[in-house]
């Protein structure tokens, strides 16, 4: 006992986040009877902390258990918090942890440990999640034959920056005592709430996509422990039970029957448990098991029996609250719920370790898809961009071999293709430890089992990215690739110009790159042919007579993200526009506003606020529609709408008469006289006498699910500078407008389309025909772009970036 006081002591100088009241630790304040208090401390449960402290009361618990304990930082948030998980188990596993991973990751036979992940707070806000992690980690060290065959990781906050966005939030405006009732401000957070991350993000939604600084990170530690059991913990509406597995159908096609009873057979135990204490519970509803990215499916198709737990309570809750039964919800009410089915969790799986060790050996060794190959190709900057991704869900990939024949699925026509490859193709084996995975994000059609679902229905990586594919049912062979980039060449400086072809992201990444740094650029609105090389409309032109001010050679061939430059000395073109002609324009170093606002949708301005700040690299501000003016119009030259409603619609139609681009997402409600018709959707009921239990299923025959359809586009149109067919569209809602009366309409979805995949309900599939999908008009002095669907949605649709780029910057 005394080593370890000292131990402890030495440990409070280098932990910095560790709380002050511990200076006063003595051998009395960790007799057993005391530790409890000690670690959670005396007002446990009636206070939120906040990241540090629920940080320091693990570095407690391992400073307690030195032997049971091993806490791994993984990364940091864009806030600079610290992001850990902590392992806890037996001494003989936590000494010979690095053993026993490598042991499961490569399916030793030997293998004897069931490993048990469990996620909290994801969304910020759902601040009972965290003070259950460590409530749960306390109990869990009891566990000791427990903890002989199980190793149980434990990730106390996935997002940092919204709980704490929250927590300092509530603890500036709560009162003392709480107040229970609604209408107190400390149950009425302001917007964007502490929900998402640092950047509005939805992390729950973010693991198949990766965009995130806090899932990149996450996903090596996943990778590394690869979980045979992952609990995802959340909050929902103060007034729903709790819930835990089974979920909802739909499930997806992919998943075993072995994953539908383990957490079926758990529920029961869950239930047991909750019906001792006469706690209300639901399962089998709401939460399905379809969509890849969540914190339970995600899991699921690695291999994992992956599930999610809702307690009520979420930002409404706050430390107590009154329910619609006139009840009281506490804060120490949540942390004991989810402190329950977390230990039941691992209980349950310590007692089917064996079962649980074999069962995932088979799901990852699975060779009996229908498809074993998927072939991708298109643009290199689109597979480039496909090949990170790949990279950070450690999917193997390589090159087709040139003149190899192959047949297979279509996905552009849907039919059966005979094809040759050149060898600059991708290919995607499912012979491998994330097949699932692959057929899961590959997949040409998702399977419902059921159309209620709680997400979108269609997600296909190669639509996502504009790229073509071929699913095939043998194995296609392949070559191992080196490192994953562009080629790029040297460039001639003994020029008259550089010019960039406009043909991908990193093209645009290279274009914000010039601007920021004082280049004078220009671009071709007309394809044309210089020196003997094609290059396509909205390709960059800069010339050295232009830029002489700046170290014009070196700034070119800086950041280039392997994009091709090539050399020009001569200004007149082959076919086509000169550089001198009307036809090539500047492009200004524009000033963006992104509008913010309660009524704004905080998730669409944070996929812009992302994009713009993390992958384009270029400036922008964020204006708050309170205090909107004139004089702050006037200091931008685009400002873009996301979707919402807006109270200043006057002044911002002033400003684009006068001069302004507006960049609008979705229905603009009425803000100017665009022209907009909708699509006439048949709303009306073949039967007025609706039953109760069918008024979902009835509502949702008008709904668009996440569908995905081609669009023919206007490749002239500047919005669709560097896009090539085939152009996919991610079809969120049924909000559908006919093309513009007297705009430059650049993306429809055509006449007699049906979606590539996911669900159009009955009453919509006809009239996505001749519908709008971006458009681009002159208004007076001013122009406006319009999106009807969201071309950057969730950080993932690849597609779409280049268009949103095109908005901005081309005339």
């Amino acid at each position: 006992m005394k080593k370890l006081i000292t131990l402890f002591f030495i440990c409070i100088s280098t932990i910095a986040y560790l709380q002050k009241d511990l200076d006063t630790l003595s051998e009395k304040d960790i007799k057993e009877n005391e530790i409890k208090e000690y670690i959670l401390g005396s007002n446990f449960g009636q206070k939120f902390n906040d990241h540090n402290s629920i940080l320091s009361k693990f570095n407690i618990l391992k400073l307690l258990n030195p032997g049971n304990v091993k806490i791994i930082p993984y990364g940091k948030t864009n806030e600079g918090r610290d992001l850990e998980i902590v392992v806890i188990s037996s001494a003989y596993n936590i000494k010979h942890l690095d053993s026993l991973v490598h042991i499961h990751q490569n399916s030793i036979e030997k293998e004897n440990k069931a490993i048990v992940w469990l996620s909290f707070n994801v969304h910020g806000n759902e601040a009972s999640c965290s003070e259950a992690a460590i409530n749960t980690a306390y109990e869990l060290l009891k566990q000791k034959e427990v903890l002989e065959n199980t190793i149980v990781i434990i990730d106390p906050c996935l997002n940092p920056d919204g709980r704490d966005r929250y927590v300092n939030w509530y603890n500036q405006y709560r009162n003392t005592p709480p107040n229970t009732s609604l209408i107190s401000l400390e149950h009425n957070e302001p917007w964007p709430s502490g929900r998402p991350n640092h950047y509005l993000f939805d992390l729950n939604r973010d693991w198949a996509w990766a965009t995130q600084v806090e899932t990149k990170q996450r996903l090596i530690q996943f990778n590394k422990f690869q979980p045979h059991v992952h609990v995802d913990f959340h909050e929902q509406w103060i007034n729903n039970p709790y819930y835990f597995a089974p979920a909802a159908e739909p499930f997806h096609e992919v998943i075993t029957p072995w994953q539908r009873e383990f957490q079926t057979n758990l529920g029961k135990r869950n239930a047991k448990n909750f019906d001792e204490k006469g706690w209300l519970y639901f399962t089998g509803e709401e939460f399905d098991l379809l969509y890849p990215s969540y914190g339970d499916t995600y899991p699921t198709f690695c291999g994992a029996i992956g599930m999610t737990y809702e307690q009520a309570g979420h930002g409404k809750a706050g430390l107590a609250v009154e329910t619609n039964n006139n009840d009281t919800l506490k804060l120490s009410d949540r942390i004991a719920h989810h402190t329950s089915t977390a230990l039941e969790t691992i209980k349950y799986s310590s007692l089917n370790a064996k079962k649980l060790i074999e069962e995932y050996k088979k799901f990852i060794k699975r060779d009996d898809y229908k498809y074993k190959s998927y072939i991708v190709f298109g643009k290199k900057q689109k597979l480039l961009r496909l090949k990170e991704l790949l990279d950070l869900h450690e999917i193997k990939f390589s090159y087709a071999i040139k003149g190899e024949k192959v047949k297979g699925f279509n996905y552009e026509n849907l039919k059966s293709l005979k094809y040759t490859a050149n060898g600059s193709e991708l290919i995607i084996n499912s012979n491998q430890k994330k097949g699932n995975l692959i057929q899961v994000l590959f997949e040409p059609k998702t399977f419902l089992s059921d159309s209620l679902t709680y997400d979108i229905t269609s997600w296909n990586l190669p639509y996502a990215y504009g790229l073509n594919a071929i699913a095939c049912e043998s194995l296609t062979k392949g070559v191992e690739l080196k490192k994953a980039s562009l080629p790029s060449k040297e460039i001639d400086k003994q020029n008259l110009a550089y010019i960039i072809p406009w043909n991908g992201i990193y093209t645009a990444k290279k274009l914000s790159y010039l601007l920021k740094m004082g280049v004078n650029v220009k671009y071709a609105e007309k394809p044309f042919v210089n020196s003997g090389v094609s290059y396509p409309a909205g390709s960059l032109i800069l010339l050295r007579k232009l830029n002489t001010h700046i170290e014009f050679d070196d700034l070119v061939s800086k950041n280039n993200y392997g994009i091709s430059i090539y050399s020009s000395k001569k200004g007149m073109s082959d076919t086509g526009p000169d550089f001198g002609s009307d036809a090539v324009k500047n492009i200004k170093k524009i000033k963006i506003g992104i509008l913010t606002g309660d009524e704004v949708s905080s998730l669409n301005v944070g996929e812009i606020w992302h994009f713009l700040e993390k992958e384009l690299k270029y400036p922008f501000s964020l204006i708050k529609e309170d205090y909107l003016s004139n004089n702050i119009l006037n200091k931008i030259d685009v400002l873009v709408l996301p979707k919402g409603d807006i109270k200043n619609i006057d002044l911002i139609h002033e400003w684009v008469k006068n001069g302004g681009k507006l960049i609008t997402f979705g229905k603009p409600n009425d803000l100017f006289e665009l022209g907009l018709e909708e699509a006439n959707i048949d709303t009306t009921e073949e039967n007025s006498l609706i039953e109760f239990k069918n008024v979902d299923r009835n509502e949702i025959s008008s709904t668009i699910n996440g569908a995905i359809f081609k669009c023919e586009i206007d490749q002239s149109n500047s919005l669709m500078f560097g896009i090539d067919n085939p152009f996919y569209t991610l079809k969120l809602t049924s909000d559908l407008f006919k093309p513009i009366k007297n705009a430059f309409n650049a993306a429809v979805i055509p006449k007699k389309s049906s979606a590539k995949n996911g669900f159009v309900g009955k009453k919509v599939q006809n009239k996505t025909d001749n519908t709008v999908v971006a458009s681009k008009l002159d208004y007076q002095n001013g122009e406006i772009v319009f999106f009807s669907d969201n071309p950057i949605f969730r950080g993932f649709w690849e597609n779409g970036k280049l268009l949103f780029v095109n908005s901005l910057f081309f005339e």
